[in-house]
């Protein structure tokens, strides 16, 4: 008998131990990259791993997978514009260092283009745009909420070609007064060189259940986040094992 529970004991190691390698993490953890200019080259040079290794910036078209983060940084220099393609959707996306980045992409789930004359063009559908002053940002599609950071004297230029789900707003006169506004029509939203919002009345609502008027058209609205597509099959070789010993401490206590 002592036989067998070493026998039975072996094979529930050996699926334990297979079991745990089979378990992913999180297949699908985000990869953090950086696209940054380089004024010794006078170039655009993309990374990875924290700025260990640089590639060119065809890396990013290559590998960039949905749920990725995208950090575009200008280095305060003359960089120009750099245009990016990517075949992921992004997790989030800024754009920092006085650059100006025009970005395709097929969906978006955070993007802004920080202060200081960072200017961010996104090709795609966005879940949430953080407006910031002193900041230039155009999305050429739908965006479900625009989150507006204010600073008087320092206007925040925004445009987007389709609808606008919810956003904070400035009305005037009482222009520094946020208020919730929803259901922009495509097209219509637009803020003020004062920060107030320039959107006739019929285009949007306060109120979340109301619709507005149509305004220019729409686009398709955006896709559920992707799935992690992880693996369970290491918890089933776990489970089989527990059935296995179990068995085997019946058998035991049985023949005694």
């Amino acid at each position: 008998m002592r036989k067998l529970m070493s026998i039975i004991g072996a094979v529930f190691g050996a699926a334990l131990v297979i079991g745990l390698l089979q378990i992913p993490i999180d297949a699908n953890a985000a990869t953090n990259f950086k696209l940054t200019w380089d004024t010794g080259t006078n170039d655009w040079y993309a990374s990875s791993d924290g700025g260990a290794t640089w590639y060119s910036k065809d890396y990013l078209t290559n590998n960039f997978k949905d749920g990725d983060v995208l950090i575009i940084d200008g280095q305060s220099a003359s960089s120009g514009i750099v245009e990016v393609t990517l075949n992921g959707k992004i997790g989030e996306l800024a754009v920092i260092g006085g650059a100006f980045a025009n970005v395709t992409a097929p969906g978006a789930t955070l993007a802004y283009a920080s202060t200081g004359g960072n200017v961010l063009v996104l090709n795609s559908d966005l879940d949430t745009l953080n407006a910031n002053y002193g900041a230039t940002n155009q999305v050429n599609g739908n965006v479900k909420n625009v989150n507006c950071t204010y600073k008087e004297g320092s206007p925040i230029v925004v445009g987007i070609t389709g609808t606008v789900g919810s956003a904070n707003v400035l009305i005037a006169p009482d222009k520094w007064t946020q208020v919730m506004a929803f259901n922009f029509a495509a097209g219509k939203f637009a803020i003020n060189e004062d920060n107030t919002l320039a959107t006739d009345a019929q285009y949007y609502s306060l109120s979340a259940g109301t619709p507005a008027a149509s305004g220019s058209g729409s686009t398709p609205a955006l896709d559920d986040v992707p799935k992690t597509g992880r693996s369970y099959n290491g918890l089933i070789l776990i489970a089989a094992a527990l059935v296995i010993i179990s068995g085997g401490a019946f058998m035991y206590a049985k023949s005694r």
